[in-house]
């Protein structure tokens, strides 16, 4: 038995109706049409569904019965089409992701703000962690994606850059090198600074790229959140080595960015998906409305400096 949404209509209109004619007109088909559809259907059930008269068709006992339960698939079908165009245009859904706590904090919450103005009714649910936990947490729960720095390549994940910038030193206003637009590493190793732990992914890579050149980096202060970093900078405590777009502008307006030159390390935000994964429509829209926030703060944190 293969019941089409057709004959159930056809079904309906007639009941409704009264009349094959009218039923025609409802449905924007001939009366042969409909007629057939009916004939159709009655031999796929096995039972008649109207008694027809020249001038009226009269639901049977078992037509009232099919009418019901026809109606109720019909119901189904249009809240289910209305509910996948819905999910289409990202107009509702809920989109599940990991973030690196250090993204989750400086970066996310202008990302969040942005794209619930947007698609007020897609429910977010980001889960922070560690950054080497990151790959690990995506592949290993519901999430669409993850949100944070790696270093790639990744078996079993895809990296799209969402954003890249050098490793620099944050300073406060008015700190003593306030002036300057760049900064060696050898001359930061005078100053005070706040480096990541060791244990990080961004403090390994340091280590890696200076032990090249026959650096150390050895800093006042260690931390394991990029917040803390930047909250200990705000007060002056000393200069956090950072990626230069992971400084948030609105959260701390006036800190400055000094790129470390003499190496020149490079670090890269990354959009992470399991290969192979699609994306659901309000994740596709998430992800565009990602790019654009993240690219836009970088360029006015990069147009900032310049003026400074």
């Amino acid at each position: 038995m293969n019941i089409t949404l057709r004959q159930l209509e056809a079904l309906v209109a007639v009941s409704r109706t009264g009349s094959m004619t009218r039923a025609a007109q409802e449905l924007h088909i001939t009366q042969a049409a409909v007629s057939l559809l009916l004939r159709q259907l009655e031999l796929q059930l096995g039972l008649p569904m109207f008694d027809r008269t020249t001038r009226s068709c009269i639901p049977t006992a078992a037509g009232r019965d099919a009418v019901r339960a026809a109606e109720r698939m019909l119901g189904d079908a249009l809240s289910l089409t209305r509910q996948m165009r819905s999910l289409s245009e990202a107009r509702s859904g809920t989109v599940v992701f990991v973030a690196s706590a250090g993204a989750a904090s400086a970066l996310m919450p202008a990302v969040l703000a942005t794209f619930r103005t947007a698609y007020p009714d897609v429910d977010v649910i980001m889960r922070d962690v560690a950054s080497d936990q990151l790959v690990s947490a995506l592949l290993a729960s519901d999430a669409e994606f993850a949100i944070g720095s790696v270093d790639g390549p990744v078996p079993e994940v895809t990296l799209t850059p969402l954003v890249r910038g050098r490793l620099s030193a944050i300073g406060w206003p008015g700190c003593p090198i306030a002036a300057m637009q760049t900064l060696s590493w050898d001359e930061l190793a005078d100053l005070p600074t706040i480096a990541m732990h060791r244990d990080t992914l961004i403090r390994a890579q340091i280590d890696r790229r200076l032990g090249r050149d026959g650096k150390v980096l050895t800093p006042t202060h260690e931390v394991s959140l990029i917040n803390t970093a930047l909250s200990m900078t705000a007060k002056g405590i000393g200069y956090a080595i950072l990626p230069s777009y992971m400084m948030p502008t609105e959260q701390y307006p006036g800190l400055i960015a000094f790129q470390l030159v003499r190496p020149a390390i490079t670090r890269q935000l990354s959009w992470i998906q399991q290969t192979g994964r699609s994306l659901s429509p309000a994740a596709l829209q998430f992800q565009k409305t990602t790019a654009r926030v993240l690219a836009s703060a970088h360029a006015t944190a990069i147009a900032r400096r310049a003026a400074v």
